[in-house]
């Protein structure tokens, strides 16, 4: 249930500019630093990706480090670069950071080297890892809390070997933890317990019958699929994708796409007990999905608007809707409307590790330039109690 939009949700504000083209982390990756003081923030600026942190507190900026941009990166601005063919194999870049480290420490991430900047000591990034030959590797990286160890994600060429390495910065030493004959990708560690590792069966959702997948070195140690999509009961079957494990449990919520042709879908939570997956809350357009660090709400991206008619893509246009969600009842409220158009420019809602506010991305109405948006969450005991008074 969407309950109407109350006084006390207060208007997005943007964090950058549309001209700067800065873009938020992936979701399941952090980007705040200090303890929620600051966020990374990162973009394509001439033959450079660069990285800075935005303070909260006065709006200022520096600039962190900056590494060699491949010519086909894709981010924005989303105009045809000079001898780049268009149909060039999507190229990318994240990061991840450590949140409350005593050596704190920034990973950046591409499809041909992991490379390391010390918070620190400042200095260059130093390039920590690169792909054996005949792969590649994912720029979606995982960092665990402390930043010693972090999880590195490869695959053939083909896709057809994938698997997943934890690199220790300490030795320099590289040890692989899984490797599977299918396209595994989005690992990332459990918040909560960081012995779990959370990854996922890639490729089109109306083909993949077992998406969510978890590891653990004794509970689980060849890893295995974690939620029954109900595959081979047309009217059930669901389509699953985007998983984000939890701060609060060992858990991982997931997206039950509005394509999938089976109910109901929406929001899951999923255990690694063996219990039964838990509907969270319902919808029809869930894209992607963030989970605040106490548990108490989820936040949504949609596929189209959240009251357009239909389901999924259909009369989605390039908007995508922002909507909080409470983790017991299953309410949702609506929060702001963007607008997406190619990876990295999704909106990808993230709360602050305080939970008082939600960042997203949002792009130009020519589709352009990416700019960072944040709006405050309504349902936060500080703002209640603000807005009471």
């Amino acid at each position: 249930m969407i309950t109407p939009q109350n006084q006390c949700v207060e208007e997005p504000k943007p964090l950058t500019d549309h001209t700067e083209n800065f873009y938020l982390n992936y979701p399941h990756s952090n980007g705040f630093i200090e303890g929620g003081d600051a966020i990374v923030l990162g973009r394509a600026i001439n033959d450079k990706f660069e990285l800075i942190r935005h303070n909260f507190s006065d709006g200022s900026r520096e600039t962190l480090c900056r590494i060699p941009a491949p010519s086909n990166l894709t981010a924005p601005p989303y105009i045809s670069q000079p001898g780049v063919a268009a149909n060039t194999e999507r190229r990318e870049i994240f990061w991840d950071v450590t949140l409350n480290a005593e050596s704190p420490v920034l990973i950046i991430a591409d499809k041909e080297g992991v490379f390391e900047f010390d918070l620190k000591k400042r200095g260059e990034p130093v390039l920590l890892y690169s792909p054996e030959p005949g792969t590649v590797l994912s720029a979606q990286v995982s960092l665990r809390s402390d930043g010693k160890r972090m999880l590195i994600n490869f695959y053939s060429i083909d896709r057809n070997n994938c698997g997943v390495v934890e690199f220790d910065r300490s030795t320099g030493q590289a040890v692989p933890l899984l490797t599977v004959p299918w396209y595994a990708s989005h690992f990332h560690y459990s918040p909560f317990d960081e012995e779990w590792m959370g990854y996922c069966h890639e490729g089109p959702c109306a083909e993949i019958p077992d998406r969510v997948w978890g590891w653990h070195r004794s509970k689980l140690p060849k890893g295995g699929s974690l939620f029954d999509q109900y595959w081979n009961d047309p009217e059930r079957r669901l389509y699953m994708g985007h998983e984000r494990w939890c701060f609060h449990a060992p858990t991982v919520l997931a997206v039950a796409y509005g394509g999938s042709p089976g109910r109901p879908r929406g929001i899951y939570e999923i255990y690694t007990d063996g219990r039964p997956a838990r509907l969270v809350s319902e919808g029809d357009r869930d894209w992607h999905v963030g989970v605040s660090h106490d548990g108490r709400w989820a936040v949504v991206d949609t596929t189209g608007p959240h009251d357009a008619p239909g389901r999924n893509w259909e009369n989605a246009g390039f908007w995508s809707d922002i909507l909080i969600l409470d983790m017991q009842t299953g309410r949702r409220e609506f929060l702001a409307r963007s607008r997406h158009i190619k990876h990295p420019s999704h909106p990808h809602p993230v709360f602050s590790p305080d939970g008082q506010f939600i960042f997203y991305n949002e792009v130009d109405e020519h589709l352009l330039m990416n700019r960072v948006m944040q709006v405050r969450n309504p349902w936060s005991d500080s703002h209640n109690a603000a807005t009471s008074r």
